[in-house]
């Protein structure tokens, strides 16, 4: 909150960080220089309300309130999801020309494309190098008779062991043979 009032009074904004340095003597000499003159009025002013509410506490509580949430019109919305197909990481330039041809602010147009980045990865399974069922070759998944999923594998004749096949035990994943070192060099 005070690096945020000594932006709203002195026109300078400084992070929580800078402040922390600054009472830990950890900014550099001429950091030190430009910040002590600032935050010593800040001081003055604050010591000189005796515990009411200021207007530093006033400016302090406007700068936490957040933006309204911004409410896109379907045409436009889909407007941004047809470009989007096209290209989903516009330039600077394309964010620009959206939002002036949408009316609709830059800062808008671009935490939208972050945003439905973000959910097409969410939508989108990520790619396994093993491929589909991480290795498991003949695997595959099948909805049961109750909408569950059931895992259904072709044993090494091909023919299928489901759920609800003769076998009495499940099928065993064993790692490939290698051979010895020995028969590799016998030729």
């Amino acid at each position: 909150d005070v690096g945020l009032a000594l932006g709203t009074l002195y026109g300078n904004v400084f992070s929580q960080t800078t402040i922390c340095r600054f009472e830990a003597l950890q900014l550099s000499f001429k950091n030190m220089c430009k910040l002590k003159p600032l935050l010593q009025k800040w001081l003055e002013e604050a010591d000189s309300t005796n515990g009411s509410p200021t207007s530093i506490d006033k400016i302090a509580a406007q700068g936490r309130k957040r933006k309204k949430r911004t409410s896109i019109e379907v045409s436009v919305k889909g407007a941004l999801e047809q470009h989007f197909h096209k290209q989903p990481k516009p330039s600077a330039q394309e964010i620009t020309s959206l939002a002036d041809n949408l009316q609709l602010e830059k800062e808008v147009v671009r935490v939208w494309f972050c945003n439905r980045r973000q959910k097409e990865k969410r939508m989108t399974p990520p790619n396994t190098l093993g491929g589909p069922q991480d290795g498991m070759m003949d695997g595959q998944m099948n909805p049961g008779p109750h909408g569950m999923h059931q895992y259904h594998h072709q044993d090494m004749h091909g023919s299928p062991m489901g759920p609800h096949s003769h076998s009495h035990s499940p099928p065993i994943m064993s790692p490939p043979t290698i051979p010895n070192h020995q028969s590799l060099t016998a030729h």
